[in-house]
């Protein structure tokens, strides 16, 4: 998946965001823990796929483009980009209610950064990180194409172990056409 090119102002707060001590944290702590399951005795023929930053980075840039070809606001399809590249931040606590562990800490995550001034815009965000681990129950435009862009996101390079087909997708590309959602492997 090509990096959202051309839109200075959305790099310009991925950078904020993926310079962050406490993301960088979040990032080491997220893998430290999948890296251990994988190579666990409960791992024990398990998939584990990584829920780290190149993951998420995949999913903010999806939910960007998904927002956009479905012809929402560009401050929409904003918030959807941002909330893609923090909605697995949960991790960091196992993976069970990520979700709900995640948008606690993404409230104050950017407040901390201040990156978004209206606090509306901050709750949009953590509903839809809320709402993703639950296959987007009470979806609105970024809940809906947060959990689509999650969930489709299976490539090689996400899969910690050799037991899936998934590590024969090398990448994949999403989009919507004629109102379709298309995967295109």
């Amino acid at each position: 998946m090509k990096e959202i090119m051309g839109d200075r102002e959305l790099l310009d707060l991925k950078q904020k965001i993926i310079i962050d001590d406490e993301y960088n944290n979040w990032m080491k702590k997220i893998s430290k823990i999948e890296n251990e399951f994988a190579s666990s005795s409960a791992f024990n023929n398990k998939v584990a796929l990584d829920h780290g930053i190149a993951h998420m980075n995949r999913v903010a840039n999806n939910t960007y483009k998904l927002l956009k070809e479905y012809n929402i606001n560009y401050d929409t399809c904003k918030l959807g980009y941002i909330a893609g590249l923090i909605h697995d931040i949960g991790m960091i606590h196992g993976k069970k209610e990520h979700a709900e562990n995640g948008s606690e800490m993404a409230k104050l995550f950017l407040k901390k950064l201040g990156l978004i001034d209206n606090i509306k815009d901050i709750q949009e965000i953590v509903t839809a990180i809320k709402n993703h681990g639950n296959g987007g129950k009470n979806p609105n435009e970024i809940t809906s194409f947060l959990t689509i862009s999650d969930k489709v996101d299976i490539c090689k390079s996400r899969f910690l172990g050799n037991i899936s087909p998934i590590q024969y997708i090398e990448n994949y590309t999403i989009n919507i056409k004629n109102g379709i959602l298309q995967i295109i492997i």
